[in-house]
């Protein structure tokens, strides 16, 4: 059963109204022509999540119009190439039943494979050749549930059995790459509602799917299928093109399948215009007030570091770009991390709190789980805010005197005003050039930092700090990731965990404003007290 994202629209249309119309006229009698009739004008389209009339609602299978253009030529072409293997007497000699292609499914693909599989296993015939087709099996074995869902989403099937036979009779062993590519497609399993963009992602999928077929087809061709085999194997041959198209169209529906599986009530786009809009209140309200003191701030600690280049900005970036390289175990164990309860409770704007975040592996890379959370909390908070943020990656930077900040005169001429906020966030304290005792000494300066500043809400974060390190034992909150988390092991789009930072942090803006604010009643009413009683 689907779920409407707007099911009190569905309640209104497809039984509400029907039934007052019902009542109303007595003379329906359940009628469903005049009952149309009747509640003529606005309908909600279910596929479109949208109230619409009946001439703007758009038939569901006008998705697929492309894909099937491609399905009548691969269906001509393949009716061709089964005349051939036919001629060549190829389902004689692998001891199979030929079967037609309207009739062909998974089950038969797997079986044809492996019989090609065993009737190759002759010693003319080499490892690597044996390895590649066991590989094939796998592969299409593993991904028989994400076909089926991927062609569940269709009104009909029209495509299930001609993609089953374009993979059984042409020997499945130059297709170990379709299954592959179709392996990050994972969310359908979860999606409730199909709306456009995700029927219009599966028709590109489809259309990659017969283009490479197609392909396949042509260099199959040729009088001898060894050579058509030997041919597959050059990478300019249209194959690999179309191999690639096939995977970035998967990568387009899996963003779609992952929109529609966590689309909220309504639509996105209204969600995303009243986020905005409080968050340009939020600017407004604090920029103005922070401007003057940041920058006069900002230029007696600049002056203090000499030729030192404090612009940690360049660095995120490129830590931020890297986020593809990741694999889909540590993007699993990224999206973990800052899903976490305990990044969570250091958000909580009540109280100046260390956040120690370490790895069951400490990563040998600069790109990895933990520094792209933290690189994706310290731009979120760049973004998001105007508090005093001190971002530090330190495999970058790794040495820098900062002992004139410790001066009387200095702490006592740059410290911000009552109840402000600090984010320091501290990304691979490990990598600290120097002896361990002085970044011991860095993290002892922090934590007094914080119980000295008692007027201030300061907000620590380190990642990767050594086992010894006195961050360990002195932290309020302390995030130990394992190697292996819950995950899909799909692909995660970087930008949607940046603007889920962005929703905490938010969130944690507003809860310190109402904070100050009670604070500041408090303080008026006490005046008016005192003033009273004199």
């Amino acid at each position: 059963m689907n779920l409407l994202s707007n099911s009190a629209a569905e309640f209104v249309e497809t039984r509400a109204g029907p039934t007052i119309c019902r009542r109303a006229t007595q003379e329906l009698n359940g009628d469903v022509g005049a009952i149309d009739a009747a509640v003529a004008g606005v309908r909600f389209v279910h596929h479109q999540d949208a109230f619409m009339s009946s001439d703007e609602a758009t038939d569901e299978n006008s998705y697929y119009q492309t894909s099937n253009e491609k399905l009548h030529k691969f269906n001509t072409t393949l009716e061709k190439f089964i005349r051939t293997l036919q001629s060549r007497n190829v389902f004689k000699k692998l001891g199979i039943e030929p079967c037609d292609p309207a009739k062909c499914d998974i089950d038969y693909v797997l079986k044809v494979t492996k019989v090609i599989q065993e009737r190759k296993e002759g010693a003319e015939n080499t490892r690597t050749i044996k390895m590649f087709l066991k590989s094939c099996v796998r592969a299409a074995s593993r991904n028989k549930p994400v076909i089926t869902a991927l062609l569940g989403m269709i009104p009909h099937d029209v495509y299930g059995s001609v993609i089953s036979g374009g993979f059984s009779l042409i020997l499945a062993s130059v297709l170990a790459d379709i299954p592959r590519k179709l392996e990050n497609i994972r969310g359908l399993f979860e999606v409730k509602t199909t709306f456009l963009d995700l029927h219009q992602a599966a028709n590109e999928v489809f259309s990659s799917i017969f283009v490479v077929l197609e392909h396949v087809i042509e260099k199959l061709s040729i009088p001898t299928l060894t050579k058509g085999l030997a041919k597959l194997k050059n990478p300019n041959n249209g194959v690999k093109d179309a191999i690639e198209a096939l995977g970035n169209a998967s990568k387009k529906l899996q963003e779609a399948a992952f929109t529609c599986t966590f689309r909220p009530a309504g639509r996105n786009s209204d969600a995303m215009q009243e986020l905005d809009l409080k968050l340009q209140n939020v600017h407004v309200e604090v920029s103005d007030m922070r401007q003057d003191k940041s920058r006069k701030l900002v230029d007696v600690w600049l002056s203090g570091l000499g030729d030192f280049d404090p612009m940690s900005m360049k660095h995120i970036d490129q830590c931020l770009k890297g986020f593809s390289q990741l694999s889909t175990v540590d993007m699993d164990r990224t999206q973990w991390i800052l899903a976490s309860k305990e990044l969570q409770d250091w958000f909580s704007p009540k109280t100046s709190q260390v956040l120690d975040v370490h790895s069951e592996t400490a990563p040998d890379k600069l790109v990895n789980p933990l520094s792209f959370s933290a690189a994706t909390l310290a731009f979120s908070l760049a973004r998001a805010t105007d508090f005093t943020l001190l971002k530090f990656i330190i495999e970058k930077r790794q040495t820098v005197n900062l002992s004139f900040l410790g001066k009387t005169k200095v702490t006592e001429n740059t410290s911000l005003p009552e109840r402000d906020v600090v984010f320091i966030i501290i990304e691979s304290l490990y990598r600290l050039g120097g002896e361990i005792s002085k970044g011991d000494e860095l993290v002892h300066s922090l934590l007094q930092l914080k119980e000295r500043m008692c007027h201030l809400t300061i907000k620590i974060l380190v990642t990767d700090s050594f086992p010894s390190s006195p961050i360990r034992k002195s932290a309020d909150l302390t995030l130990y990731v394992p190697d292996d988390v819950d995950g899909w092991r799909n692909w995660v789009d970087s930008s949607y965990l940046e603007e889920h930072s962005v929703g905490v942090i938010n969130q944690f803006v507003s809860e310190q404003g109402e904070i100050s604010e009670d604070e500041s009643d408090a303080n008026s009413s006490s005046s008016s007290s005192d003033s009273e009683s004199d």
